[in-house]
C-alpha cells in the first residue's frame, strides 16, 4: 500500500501482510499521493556489480530472473553473468543456489564471505 507514514513525515510503501494489531487512532487527513518510484534503481539499488560464472543449464533460469541481457555466453559455453545487487547477503543466497555450479568473479572480496557461509552450513551437518 503507498501511503503517508507520519513516523518519517514522507510516503512510503507499506506490505499488508506485515501490519498486525493495527490500530487507526486518530482519523487520518487525506492527502494527494504523487505516485511512487517503482524503477528498479530505486527499489534495489546496485550498491554490488556481480560477475558470476554460471553453468549453460542455468540459462533459462538468467533470462527468467534477469533478461537474455545479463549474460554473455562463453567458448566454453558457460554463461558470464553480470547484474548489480542491493546487499550482499542477497548475492551470497542467490550464488548458493546453483551449488557448484556457480563462481563469483566480482566483487572478489565476497568470494571469502561464500566459503564462510558454505562451511557454517558443512558444519551444521557434520555433527553427528
Amino acid at each position: 500500500m503507498w501511503g503517508w507514514c507520519t513516523l518519517r513525515r514522507d510516503f512510503r510503501l507499506f506490505k499488508l501482510n506485515r501490519m498486525v494489531a493495527l490500530r487507526t487512532g486518530e482519523p487520518f487527513k487525506k492527502r494527494t499521493a504523487p505516485p511512487p518510484d517503482f524503477s528498479q534503481k530505486n527499489i534495489y539499488p546496485s550498491l554490488y556489480q556481480v560477475k558470476a560464472i554460471i553453468q549453460p543449464q542455468f540459462r533459462w533460469r538468467l533470462v527468467d530472473e534477469f533478461g537474455p541481457e545479463s549474460f554473455v555466453q562463453q567458448p566454453d559455453g558457460s554463461l558470464l553473468f553480470t547484474h548489480g545487487f542491493a546487499d550482499k547477503n542477497a548475492i551470497i543466497c542467490w550464488l548458493v543456489s546453483f551449488g557448484k555450479d556457480a563462481e563469483l568473479i566480482e566483487p572478489a572480496e565476497l568470494r571469502q564471505d561464500i566459503l564462510a557461509f558454505a562451511e557454517a552450513i558443512q558444519q551444521n551437518y557434520s555433527q553427528t
